[in-house]
């Protein structure tokens, strides 16, 4: 009997150890933040047709003087474009999932889909085979 009781014990412990590290959960991933600045390491047009969407190709040509153009994702969801003339500002958020990012200016609401995201750098793909390449501050 005291060998039932042992044996259990240790089972029970066991199982208390192995719920309480997550070895019988999933694995949990860390959340994606996209808040803080980010510089536009380049933009690539890789689409049929090279005439549409070029809103930020014009937006990189007035960056001011060699400074890069950046962009800051604040948390209360809007962005702003640094480093040049233009003031322009907006509204953004990232899907749940987390695969895609969402940009409104004006009116316009683009889509953005991740290729790659880290803590230092992301990828991202508009619907018109536009790549853009960003690298935090």
């Amino acid at each position: 009997m005291k060998n039932k009781i042992i044996v259990a014990s240790l089972a029970a412990v066991v199982i208390i150890v192995a719920i309480s590290c997550g070895l019988f959960g999933s694995k949990r991933t860390k959340e994606f933040n996209i808040q803080g600045q980010w510089t536009i390491d380049s933009i690539q047009n890789r689409s049929a047709d090279s005439s549409k969407n070029i809103g930020l190709l014009a937006l990189v040509l007035t960056a001011k003087d060699s400074t890069p153009l950046g962009v800051e994702f604040n948390a209360d969801s809007s962005f702003r474009y640094t480093n040049t003339s233009d003031s322009s500002t907006g509204k953004y958020y990232v899907a749940d999932d987390q695969t895609s990012l969402f940009i409104k200016e004006d009116s316009v609401t683009h889509q953005l889909n991740f290729l790659s995201k880290s803590d230092s750098a992301i990828s991202l793909m508009s619907i018109d085979s536009i790549y853009y390449y960003l690298r935090r501050k």
